[in-house]
């Protein structure tokens, strides 16, 4: 070869060389020359191998004795022969194997480990790397093979893509202790176990720092770490990500499958396991987290997405003991047979446990064959959980808890219990436990083989598809402590049992059900008498080929039922309940409550227990059962059933002091026996009871039924049409007679079971319903109501008696009329206003009257206009009355209370309507008899008369006397006169009379006296008219100045009239005889029409038509009258009709009234000389030719 061409390929080597050292990463190594890596020293001279630089092994290196390598930063060994320590190793610096790619004396790839220490090895502040040492046929520690033990204090240490089939980055033969520093071993694969590390007979002690493995592999156990024998102490951090094992341990094994009791997992407080995305095998593998023989954690647990076919999480094959330190969160764990969090054989809970949506085949959650226990303290939130057969949460043999708080929610399982499975007992000592929206076929939350509660439980929203909405016990359901609480809501079951399916309930303390509904039987529970053996036996995979029940699983569940089975001798398909139970809107097709084939009993009298709102499609509104004892305090209120409609037994009935509130019939139906005492059935209209043999005590019903007795029947019904029972509720007892309805009263205007409205104007009485009163005055009988509630006021304020016929205290009667009542006023200027109102009345009269007869020396228009107002008041005032007593004026006068007015100003004439002089009798503290009545209403006129006498002689004061007070005087005596009956005469009805009742006087005598004082005026004035001696006199002007002289004595009929509408109005009063004194006051008025037109009394015709108009106005308002008072209470009457008939009456009344009242007093003004205008005298003297020529 040329030295030209040897010169150049030495150029080219340099410029690869200058090439090289520009790229290669000069902090994992350093270049010593341009070609080759210097041989890695075999002699460890004074114990310590300083290494600094790229060094290469070519053969194995042995290093005798104990050897430190100390590297340089950027010190790299390429191993192509094993780095053997022959004693013990230490590790300081940096430091970096790799495996070498291959040589010239080798052409494969290296088959042996990178390090082997037949000691101990310690890595005293490293920063040393393993890159892809080992491979698939090297037999253990695939980076480094420590025969005995290993330990990191600090520093970094990192394994990555090491391959070994035991311990793929590193075994250890003794312990690994790791007290800081950290610790990652990344893309490694063990063919058999221990993806990451190997501990073979130690234990590894993780003090501190931490420890992270990536998507390490092991073909059998231990994706991460496998502990052969010894235990693994966390107190740093460990983390595990994409890690798998495909028999167990996807994360750690510390379980030796070939021995006993070796291998545990024991956090401490300080210590915090993550693991994300590991799994165990889905065919057989176990614990996708960890498989141990114990597992103690004490610190924070955090595991997302972790998979096995046992056991997602973790698998403890003896125990598994979450300390009151210990925080675990477990997200989005999967196990395709049991266990979707956990498995093992035991389990306690005593810190917080945080599980949301994992799943498995069988125990979603948990699967702990013998036993679970929640401890006081301990927080447990289970969340989406579910499995595809049994235990949608939980499926464990025992379950205990002794405190703490447990809560499931939207847990579910195909099979049985939706949030658990206990194939023997749940005790719960204390604590309480939430299920919401869980759900199952067998026991929406829960199926166990016993339920002892002592604490409180709450189920929400559970759905059962077959018998057990919330809870199938396939023994008993028992609440052992008085201070439990157990709460159903909106709990379902598709077949049985809404809330509970059991053979056996018994309750202490305090259960309610609230909207729980079963489509069979026992909307709140149902209790069967027998042992449904199909629903016994260990937890089946659905996964599992086999139909072979879970080792031990079913052994110790037919076991345990073999020692549970003797509490429930006597007691299957009973029901007890002893405490304070509630059901409050439970359905069910039968037994809408509470279904049991045996017996329900309340033996405790201070127990309690309330059923509301709660229905049965078929029978046993609440209740369904063999014998039933009900001995507390228990309610019953809006139950029903089709057929049966609260209580329905297959034996006897005894219920002493139960309240039925709305129940349908029968309540109570029995095939052998009843026995109630003390019961109140209360807001029913049907009351029924249905047995063989009954025997009542003290059973009351509603006020307004009537109580009934047949063989096999008794109880108590709805009156029939038209009759009613208001005298009280009827008593069902074997000594009493059975209550019957009475006929409705007549005069009934609505009527139904517990009620009755009489209408207006009659009244009844408590003695005898049916015997109705028809009062006299019909306003004065409000139309009382008579219920079961009690007595309406039959009488109008102020009015008392039968008929409504007396008045009340601080009432009196009506001086005008009859029937009528006024109240007496209390205060004292009332009174006195009252009292002189009743003398000023007479007085105003009497004076106006007198002033008449002093000016009938002159021929004055007043003096006529005076007579003609009188008159037509007369007419007018009864006419008024009658207006009065109708409904529609009182609807009217409620608005237009100033009408009032009205009708006193205008009833002056014909008494004081208003006054009552038995009240001003009261005021004066005087006898209030009949008599000392007239003479009070007497003594202002008798009074009056003397003082005229003695002033103005005796004729002058028997015609004004006799033209005031005869009307009054004639009423005083008249109102006497009056008769009634208040029940028909064809059945008996008695005739009352005023006279009779009231005075001392005989229907003759009575008649003759007032015969006597109507006839005596007239007869007085017709004595005084024909003596001519004093026709020059003011009293024979005054009778007969106006009229014709051959009509002088015309002011007789005129006083006739008077007298006949006032005793037409006191005998025939408008309330008890409208037609009669209508009629009667139109003869009298048409007699004087027809008088008038016949002879034409006045001298002057302005007058004879001015009478003929106001008899004629008085006519036509009292047939108006009369049409409005038929109309009245006829069927076709309405309201506006007779608005428009009394606006009618009032304007025929006041309009002629008030033109009556301004001509009189325009006159007297002109009269006296007030007014402008021609002198009366001088019109009337001209004018009175022409009136006797006209007369002529």
């Amino acid at each position: 070869m040329s030295p030209a061409h040897r010169w150049g390929r030495t150029g080219r080597t340099l410029c690869q060389a200058a090439v090289l050292s520009f790229w290669w990463p000069t902090s994992a190594e350093r270049i010593h020359g341009f070609f080759d890596a210097q041989l890695l020293p075999s002699d460890c001279q004074g114990g310590v191998l300083q290494l600094d630089g790229r060094y290469t092994t070519v053969d194995e290196v042995q290093y005798h004795e104990d050897c430190t390598l100390r590297g340089a930063p950027g010190t790299v060994v390429e191993v192509v022969g094993e780095i053997h320590f022959l004693q013990n190793a230490w590790l300081d610096g940096s430091l970096r194997f790799v495996k070498a790619k291959g040589s010239q004396k080798a052409a494969l790839p290296m088959q042996h480990r990178c390090l082997d220490v037949e000691g101990s090895l310690e890595f005293l502040d490293p920063d040393v790397e393993f890159i892809n040492c080992g491979s698939d046929s090297t037999d253990d520690g695939g980076a480094f093979y420590v025969e005995q033990n290993v330990t990191v204090s600090n520093g970094r240490v990192v394994a990555r893509g090491s391959k070994a089939k035991w311990g793929a980055a590193a075994y250890v033969g003794g312990s690994f202790t790791m007290t800081g520093g950290s610790l990652l071993i990344e893309n490694s694969t063990a063919g058999e176990s221990g993806g990451g590390l190997y501990v073979k007979d130690g234990d590894f002690h993780h003090l501190g720092g931490n420890v992270t493995m990536f998507n390490s592999i092991a073909g059998i156990y231990g994706g991460g770490v496998y502990m052969n024998r010894g235990k693994y102490h966390l107190a740093g951090y460990l983390r595990f990500e994409n890690c798998f094992a495909t028999s167990a341990g996807g994360g750690l094994q510390a379980r030796n499958f070939q021995r006993k009791n070796f291998g545990a997992f024991n956090q401490t407080p300080s210590g915090v396991l993550e693991a994300k995305n590991c799994t165990a095998g889905l065919q057989y593998g176990e614990g996708g987290v960890m498989a141990t023989q114990d597992s103690i954690v004490a610190g924070r647990v955090l595991v997302d997405g972790c998979r096995g076919s046992t056991a997602g999480c973790f698998e403890a094959k003896r125990l598994l003991d979450i300390k009151s330190t210990g925080s675990v969160v477990l997200r989005n764990c999967r196990a395709e047979n049991y266990g979707g969090a956990f498995m093992g054989t035991a389990a306690a809970v005593r810190g917080k446990l945080d599980v949301i949506n994992c799943s498995a085949s069988v125990g979603g959650t948990i699967y702990a064959v013998r036993r679970l226990f929640f401890a006081e303290g301990s927080l447990v939130r289970i969340e989406n959980s579910s499995a595809a057969t049994q235990g949608g949460a939980i499926w464990a043999g025992v379950i205990s808890q002794g405190g703490g708080e447990i809560s499931f929610r939207n847990c579910r399982s195909a099979m049985k219990g939706g949030a658990i499975n206990s194939n023997e007992v749940f005790r719960q000592e204390a604590g309480s436990t939430s299920f919401t929206s869980c759900s199952s076929r067998l026991g929406g939350a829960m199926f166990v083989l016993a339920l002892e509660a002592k604490g409180n439980m709450t189920f929400q929203d559970c759905l059962g598809a077959g018998p057990g909405g919330a809870i199938h016990a396939v023994g008993a359901v028992e609440q052992l402590s008085t201070d439990s609480y157990m709460t159903f809501k909106r709990c379902k079951s598709k077949k049985s049992g809404g809330a509970i399916f059991a053979v056996y309930l018994s309750q202490q303390g305090h259960m309610q059900f609230l909207s729980c509904k079963a489509r069979r039987s026992g909307g709140a529970a149902s209790i069967n008498d027998a042992v449904n053996m199909e629903n016994i036996g260990g937890a089946k995979s659905k996964a599992s080929d086999s139909d072979e029940d879970s080792p031990s699983a079913s052994t110790s569940t037919r076991r345990a039922l073999l020692r549970y089975a003797p509490k429930l001798k006597g007691v299957k398909g009973m029901v007890l309940l002893n405490g304070s139970s509630e059901f409050r809107g439970c359905k069910a097709g039968a037994g809408g409550a509470l279904f049991a084939r045996n017996d329900v009993l309340l033996t405790r009298k201070l127990g309690h227990a309330s059923f509301l709102n709660c229905i049965a499609d078929a029978f046993g509104g609440a209740l369904h059962g063999r014998d039933i004892q009900l001995l507390g305090d228990v309610l019953f209120r809006n139950v029903s059933g089709l057929a049966g409609g609260v209580i329905q037994s297959v034996g006897s009935v005894e219920v002493p002091g139960v309240v039925m509130q709305q129940t349908s019939a029968p309540q109570i139906s029995a095939l052998k026996l009843i026995q109630m005492s003390n019961v109140s059935v209360e807001n029913t209209s049907h009351v029924w009871f249905v047995a063989p043999e009954i025997h009542l005590k003290d059973v009351r019903c509603d006020n307004g039924l009537a109580s009934f007795k047949e063989p096999h029947h008794v109880g108590c019904r709805s009156c029939e049409e038209n009759k009613l029972q208001v005298s009280g509720g009827p008593v069902l007892d074997d000594e009493l007679p059975t209550k019957q309805c009475w006929p409705a009263p007549r005069g009934t205007a609505e009527i139904d079971t517990y009620h009755l409205k009489l209408k207006k104007g009659f009244m009844t009485q408590k003695a005898n319903i049916t015997r109705s009163f028809r009062c006299p005055n019909r306003m004065a009988c409000v139309g009382g109501s008579v219920s079961t509630d009690g007595w309406g006021a039959m009488c109008a304020d102020g009015y008392e008696g039968q008929g409504c016929t007396k008045c009340a205290t601080n009432f009196g009667p009506a001086d005008n009329t009859v029937f009528v009542c006024v109240r007496c006023p209390s205060q004292s200027w009332q009174q006195n206003f009252q009292m002189s109102r009743f003398v000023l009345q007479d007085l105003l009269l009497f004076g106006l009257s007198v002033m008449g007869v002093s000016s009938s020396t002159r021929k004055v228009d007043s003096k006529i206009l005076t007579n003609h107002f009188m008159s037509f008041v007369a007419a007018a005032g009864p006419v008024l009355q009658a207006v009065q007593e109708t409904p529609t004026f009182s609807h009217i006068m409620q608005s237009l209370e100033y009408l009032e007015g009205v009708s006193s100003a205008v009833d002056e004439d014909s008494g004081s309507t208003g006054i009552s002089a038995r009240c001003i009798l009261n005021y004066l503290s005087l006898p209030t008899h009949w008599w000392a009545r007239i003479m009070l209403n007497l003594l202002t006129p008798f009074l009056s008369v003397l003082a005229l006498t003695l002033l103005r002689g005796w004729r002058i004061a028997v015609v004004v006397g006799v033209n005031c007070f005869l009307p009054k005087v004639c009423l005083c005596f008249a109102r006497y006169l009056v008769c009634y009956r208040m029940e028909p005469e064809h059945e008996g009805g008695q005739l009352f009379c005023e006279w009779a009742l009231y005075t001392n006087f005989s229907l003759l005598s009575l008649l003759l006296v007032v015969a006597s004082i109507a006839l005596a005026g007239p007869a007085l004035w017709w004595m005084l008219l024909g003596d001519e001696e004093h026709k020059d006199e003011p009293f024979y002007l005054y009778l007969t100045a106006s009229y014709k002289e051959e009509w002088k004595s015309w002011e007789a009929t005129r006083l006739i009239r008077k007298v006949f509408l006032a005793i037409i109005c006191a005998a025939l009063p408008i309330s008890l005889h409208p037609a009669m004194q209508i009629m009667c006051i139109s003869l009298v008025l048409l007699t004087a029409l027809v008088l008038e037109m016949q002879f034409h009394p006045y001298k002057d015709n302005r007058w004879n038509l001015e009478e003929k108009i106001l008899l004629t106005v008085s006519l036509a308002m009292v047939s108006v009258t009369s049409c409005f008072l038929a109309n009245e209470y006829h069927w076709s009457s309405t309201h506006r009709n007779q608005c428009f008939l009394l606006t009618l009456i009032l304007l025929l009344c006041i309009v002629p009234s008030t033109i009556l009242i301004v001509l009189i007093l325009h006159q007297l003004l002109r009269e006296k000389g007030i007014l402008k205008g021609t002198p009366t005298e001088k019109v009337e003297e001209t004018q009175e030719p022409r009136s006797h020529s006209s007369s002529d």
